[in-house]
């Protein structure tokens, strides 16, 4: 079983791969965006390329994206259930396919 750790990708996507080759990650989990701000992830697709080609590269993996942590689908505040909702398919599935 592969052992992980959640890493930080401030600097941009890449930056995570040294973090987890230096913490000795078999895998990762990242978040794609701020976990407390309801923006979307603005990774550009070379971003996303790179980072993937260098898991790869590194033979780390599988890895995985953590959702925000605003995201509560069973809210009763109608406006964070809606936002929820609209937040859920928006993480795209790029960089959990690095492996």
């Amino acid at each position: 079983m592969p052992i992980g750790a959640h890493v930080s990708t401030s600097g941009g996507l890449p930056s995570a791969v040294k973090r987890a080759i230096d913490l000795g990650a078999e895998c990762v989990q990242i978040f794609l965006s701020p976990p407390q701000r309801w923006d979307s992830p603005r990774h550009t697709d070379e971003q996303v390329e790179e980072f993937a080609r260098q898991m790869r590269a590194a033979r780390i993996g599988p890895n995985f994206a953590h959702a925000r942590y605003l995201i509560n689908l069973a809210s009763q505040d109608a406006r964070i259930r809606g936002r929820s909702i609209d937040a859920w398919p928006r993480a795209p599935p790029g960089p959990s396919a690095a492996t």
